[in-house]
């Protein structure tokens, strides 16, 4: 599959849509990555550390609910993983699950609706690409 990252046009740096949407292209794009929502929070967060830091909390609780949510049940998670720190999930997931759905999920729900028509593009895997290859 070959994955087109999200475009976050400058007039929406600092917002949660922001960052939920470069956390999604870090964990698509970055394998390296060990904690995506941090990571994006630090390169389109708001310029305020206090804020910054707050809106990343929340929006780390908001992620690890949802993925828990989601894969709580899943077989493959080894007992006490992951726990309450994304970066938990991150490291759970590797090779089990994808969490690139819930940070898409959780960013098209953090836009408004507006965001696009001001040039956000979301992030998105091309399918019809990967089948060609």
């Amino acid at each position: 599959m070959i994955y087109t990252p999200a475009h976050i046009p400058d007039d929406l740096i600092g917002t949660s849509a922001a960052i939920l949407w470069t956390a999604a292209n870090i964990l698509a794009t970055n394998p390296a990555s060990i904690d995506a929502i941090t990571e994006a929070a630090a390169q389109v967060g708001h310029p305020d550390h206090t804020i910054r830091a707050e809106v990343t909390r929340m929006l780390e609780h908001i992620a690890v609910a949802k993925a828990a949510a989601r894969f709580s049940l899943h077989a493959a998670i080894p007992t006490g993983e992951p726990t309450f720190a994304w970066s938990t999930w991150q490291k759970a997931a590797q090779g089990r699950f994808e969490l690139w759905p819930i940070l898409a999920d959780l960013a098209a729900r953090h836009e408004s609706e507006h965001d696009q028509r001001n040039g956000l593009t979301p992030g998105r895997y091309d399918l019809a690409a990967f089948a060609s290859n």
